[in-house]
Formats: C-alpha cells, sequence, structure tokens
C-alpha cells in the first residue's frame, strides 16, 4: 500500500503587483505664501490626490523656485504635505538642486513630514512605497550642468513590483544641453521592464508610448504639471490620465 505525502503544497506565489495609483507632478516652482498661482495650484494637487485617494503622490523636481526662499512658504508646504496624509516621494530639480546651499537641506522633509522620502542621492535612491507594491528610484542633481544624466545607474527591476523612474531633464532633441537625457541613458531594450518613467522635460505636454509597459509623460515648458497613473495588475499597463 502506497504511502500517502501529507506534507503541505507549496505555496503559490504572485509576481502580479496589487493595482496602485500614483499622481505625479513637477514644476511646482513654490516661492512665497502670497496666494499666488504656485501656491494655488499645489494645494489643489494635494486636493487631487484626496479626492481619488492615490497610493503615492510623486514630486519630481522644482518643488521650489530657488533655493533663497524663505521659511514661511517651507512651513506652508510641510502642512500642505501632511494634509495629503498619503506616501510622497520627492525629489529635486534644477531650480532647487542639492548643492550646499539647497533649500532642502532647510526644509527636511524626511524628518519634517509625516509620509515623504526624499531621493537625496547623487548616485540614485530605490525607495519602496509603504502600503503598496510601488518602488521609486531616482538621482539627486546636485548641480545643473551638462553632464548630469539622470537616468544612469538606474537599479535592476525587482519582480512582483510597478516599477517607477523618476526623473527631471531635457527630452532628447532638447535645444538646450543642460540635463540632456541622451538615449544610452534610457533603459528602452528592457523589453517592458519597467511599468512607468515619470520625466520632466522642458518641451511641449506630450505622452509618448514607448513600449509595452514604458511610459513617458513630458511636462510643459512652464506650466505647473499633473497627471495621474493608474496601474492596472491585470493589464500589467500603466495608464496615464492627462489633466
Amino acid at each position: 500500500m502506497s504511502s500517502v505525502d501529507s506534507s503541505p503544497e507549496p505555496a503559490i506565489t504572485s509576481a502580479i503587483p496589487r493595482p496602485a495609483t500614483i499622481l505625479h507632478t513637477s514644476d511646482c516652482h513654490l516661492d512665497e505664501v502670497d496666494d499666488g498661482t504656485p501656491q494655488r495650484a499645489f494645494a489643489a494637487a494635494i486636493d487631487q490626490s484626496i479626492e481619488l485617494d492615490v497610493d503615492l503622490l510623486l514630486i519630481t523636481g522644482d518643488l521650489f523656485d530657488h533655493n533663497r526662499v524663505g521659511d514661511a512658504i517651507l512651513d506652508w508646504t510641510v502642512a500642505q504635505l501632511d494634509r495629503a496624509d498619503r506616501p510622497v516621494v520627492l525629489m529635486v530639480g534644477n531650480h532647487d538642486t542639492l548643492d550646499s546651499a539647497s533649500v532642502h537641506h532647510r526644509f527636511e522633509a524626511g524628518s519634517r513630514c509625516r509620509q515623504v522620502q526624499f531621493l537625496d542621492d547623487p548616485d540614485g535612491t530605490t525607495v519602496e512605497v509603504p502600503g503598496t507594491d510601488i518602488v521609486v528610484w531616482g538621482r539627486a542633481m546636485v548641480e545643473h550642468e551638462p553632464s548630469f544624466r539622470p537616468l544612469q545607474g538606474h537599479t535592476p527591476r525587482i519582480e512582483g513590483r510597478w516599477h517607477v523612474i523618476a526623473g527631471h531633464g531635457l527630452w532628447v532633441g532638447a535645444p538646450m544641453g543642460s540635463l540632456y537625457l541622451a538615449n544610452h541613458a534610457l533603459p528602452m531594450d528592457k523589453g517592458g521592464e519597467w511599468a512607468w518613467m515619470g520625466l520632466l522635460a522642458m518641451v511641449p505636454p506630450i505622452t509618448v508610448i514607448v513600449a509595452s509597459v514604458l511610459i513617458f509623460t513630458l511636462a510643459p515648458r512652464i506650466a505647473f504639471n499633473l497627471t495621474t497613473i493608474r496601474c492596472g495588475a491585470d493589464s500589467g499597463l500603466a495608464n496615464v490620465v492627462e489633466p
């Protein structure tokens, strides 16, 4: 009589990430507490993150207009980010670079805000967004100079996660050389390895689908940028919803 193997069945693990919604913004250019357009636009973005109940608010550079902004706007921004009451990933841009005089040394978002993760490593940082299957990678810009490559050195993908590569720079073909996103810096040969790439580029607004799950969002030259990205586990695609 043959014996019956009563050992437990091996656990079946799924590599499909949970659905998620990301609200991506950049070029907020906060400067003064004056109820001006930058303040109203940023407050509206926070309102939108609450209304849509997004899983992540992603800010890819130029949260502040320059490194000399006063403490009052820093305090106001802390209050707004805390009002969102959800995870935030923040990186610097060319207006608020992470040099020795950076406003971010005073802002200290990681310690002053309840749910902000700050991408502060010039060589690149990967952070996991709490309560989600989202990971975000990005490099901190220390100096605004032509040799900076926002996407250089990105880390390999982890199975079962929505991967976001965040960068701040100029799109290939832009007339200016600074922050140039050269072809060799884009992981276009990954066969859809990355779920979405949120980039700021100083060109007219456009959405370009490069591969099955590789999407670039490009911001306007001056205007505040706000984009919703819905990552669906069923299709494995990131759906970019323009405002």
